[in-house]
């Protein structure tokens, strides 16, 4: 995890020394290990540096090849993972003792804009090229590493982050109200806007070259979503994922502290810290759990023992009673940039804090892997289109059974996988009519209906991808959803000087995925089938079969109550000036004192509370200053 940044001035005005000590300023949080400048005439790029890897130590960005014409220089957020394979056909000597920057700037002199397809990892660069008067953006293939830009006719500049291009009087502050009615009405995450009109992301799998007069953009990485691949056995395809996964566990090892995994108790955090056990040969490993012991129905203390049971972890366990997405809150706003979607960021932002306190730089986690591993239930939709009534009529009776579900439950889901995405296209039509009506008067949201018509009056109705008609549809826009959120839990770490790795968010095993047959993944009643599979003789078998996980949901239903209720009465009751524009405050108000009047909480208010506590931090985020310096940490628990 580092921070870069940089300006290209189109104009050709020469840049202020101090436009970059002020961009170096303001990602100073995302790296202490040292930071750089390079500057030459209209251009200068900015790196901080935070170590995670033995490589690094000695590292310094921007990095500089000289040529005839000019300098090529590099800044760079990366870790790249196919090293081996680039030092030989780059012909870089002494391999090992380079640093990731190195294999990035020596690909980019080989292959140019080409080089980002052949570059596996986690990584946001630009480089300037000084022969070619050209500047060259990428980000990786899913979205890991964070990279945004702003783009007028007299400047182009990039950071990791939003507040790096808040800092330069060139970029507005105008908030994207698109992104705000998509957030209050739930459509899917954008990969390139952002919630500045000014500021747009670099999408995941995508480069961008920029000159004096034009900014290209291409989308480098993709998936042929028609293309299949057949093995010989269950057997083989078992292999070849277990291959596949430990080598993105173990390619992601490479640190300078002892290492640190989430092990929440579930399929994917489990292999990972299964595996990387078995990689590290009695290396440290420590470990990072949440527990609840005020709530049971959250808790996942029991699978947690049968991994640790296994010997060779160093376990810490985290209470997470009092946690809540409302804790330390200005904090958080001010590192994500946005109001989160995603409640359970809070869950993690408590680890990252542990992690940190244990003086570990790097942190695995079993993010990302029911988008990359699919659940395959779409498999169902095949199955009706294909007529074969036999084997889905099976196939939903063993799903029940191992679910312990009767036929009621079996219709619901056959129309929610198989019947619903295979319905008429003048039937889509009508719903989207519907959908587009419903937002146009702010119906079923609470969205105000003057600002639902504004939004529709200038920018139309909301684009939603069309419904998956199979299930390897499905799986990609899963897997393109949690791509376009994925730098999320970048923002998050950087807050705790903490580098979080994602096995399950590696780009071969992703191409791999995506092209297995639906019965590789939804079969017999089993979910996410070829993992399990995979993960036989590696995990406990309580683990690797089971069908459900506890959710932290069951504890933030009583704790929000109980802990927050002085925050969400400021923000939906008093001070409500900033969130009259965009809600219906009087259906807000309503739904906020029904969810507050229920005597005894249980899961059947947590969509309505979840609703609150997301129209709460809109509310936070549209006061928070991203110019100011960070907030100060709140205390403990944040209460």
């Amino acid at each position: 995890m580092s921070g870069i940044a940089g300006v290209f001035y189109r104009d050709g005005r020469p840049v202020d020394p101090a436009v970059l000590e002020r961009l170096s300023a303001r990602l100073a949080h995302r790296g202490g290990d040292g930071q750089g400048v390079w500057q030459a005439g209209p251009v200068g790029l900015v790196h901080r540096l935070f170590c995670t890897t033995p490589e690094s130590r000695h590292e310094q960005q921007p990095v500089s090849a000289a040529r005839p014409a000019g300098p090529i220089v590099l800044t760079a957020d990366a870790r790249i993972d196919n090293r081996a394979e680039l030092a030989g056909r780059l012909g870089l000597h002494d391999a090992l003792d380079q640093p990731d920057c190195a294999f990035i700037l020596a690909a980019y002199e080989k292959w140019g804009e080409a080089c980002p397809e052949r570059l596996v990892g986690d990584f946001a660069f630009a480089i300037w090229d000084a022969p070619r008067q050209r500047l060259f953006c990428a980000r990786d293939a899913l979205g890991v590493k964070g990279l945004v830009y702003f783009d007028s006719p007299r400047l182009f500049a990039f950071a990791s982050e939003i507040k790096g291009l808040l800092c330069l009087p060139e970029v507005p502050r105008t908030i994207n109200e698109v992104q705000i009615a998509g957030y209050l009405t739930h459509a899917p995450a954008d990969a390139q806007q952002s919630f500045f009109e000014a500021v747009q992301r670099v999408r995941p799998g995508e480069c961008l070259t920029v000159t004096p007069d034009e900014t290209r953009a291409r989308i480098y990485w993709t998936v042929d979503l028609d293309y299949e691949l057949r093995l010989p056995s269950d057997d083989d395809y078992a292999g070849a994922f277990r291959e596949l996964f430990t080598e993105a566990v173990r390619c992601r090892l490479r640190s300078l502290t002892p290492i640190g995994s989430q092990l929440s108790g579930g399929l994917d955090s489990s292999s990972v810290v299964c595996v990387a056990r078995r990689l590290l040969a009695g290396q440290p490993l420590h470990t990072f759990s949440i527990l609840f012991d005020k709530t049971a129905e959250s808790d996942e203390r029991a699978f947690i023992r049968e991994i640790l049971a296994g010997g060779h972890l160093t376990p810490h366990d985290i209470l997470g009673d009092r946690q809540t997405p409302l804790v330390d809150v200005d904090r958080i706003l001010w590192h994500m940039e946005e109001p989160s979607r995603h409640l359970g960021i809070c869950m993690q932002w408590l680890t990252f804090q542990a992690v940190q306190a244990q003086g570990l730089r790097l942190f695995l986690t079993g993010n990302g892997g029911d988008a990359l591993v699919s659940y395959g239930l779409f498999r169902l939709a095949e199955l009706t289109r294909t007529g074969q009534w036999g084997l889905l009529r099976r196939e939903l009776q063993d799903f029940a059974t191992a679910r312990g579900r009767g036929l009621g439950w079996q219709a619901r889901v056959w129309w929610e996988y198989g019947g619903r995405p295979l319905a008429p296209k003048w039937a889509r039509q009508i719903r989207r009519a519907v959908r587009r009506w419903q937002l146009a008067l702010g119906a079923n949201s609470f969205v105000n209906p003057e600002f639902a018509r504004h939004i529709q009056r200038n920018h139309g109705p909301a684009t939603r991808p069309p419904l998956p008609r199979t299930q390897r549809e499905d799986h990609w826009q899963g897997l393109a959803h949690t791509a376009a959120i994925a730098d999320h839990y970048d923002r998050a770490a950087q807050a705790w000087q903490t580098e979080q790795r994602h096995p399950l968010l590696d780009r071969r095993l992703a191409e791999f995925c995506l092209a297995l047959p639906s019965e590789q993944k939804f079969h017999q009643g089993q979910t996410r089938r070829i993992f399990r599979r995979a993960m036989q003789g590696i995990l406990p078998e309580s683990i690797r079969n089971r069908g459900s996980k506890s959710s932290p949901a069951y504890s933030l239903v009583h704790t929000i109550l109980r802990h927050d209720r002085q925050r969400l009465d400021e923000c939906l009751l008093a001070d409500t000036e900033r969130l009259r524009p965009y809600v219906d405050l009087p259906a807000v108000q309503q739904a906020y004192r029904r969810v507050c009047a229920v005597n005894n909480p249980d899961l059947a208010i947590w969509p309505a509370l979840t609703e609150m506590v997301q129209i709460t931090l809109l509310g936070l985020w549209l006061r928070t200053d991203f110019e100011a310096d960070e907030p100060v940490a709140a205390g403990p628990h944040g209460h």
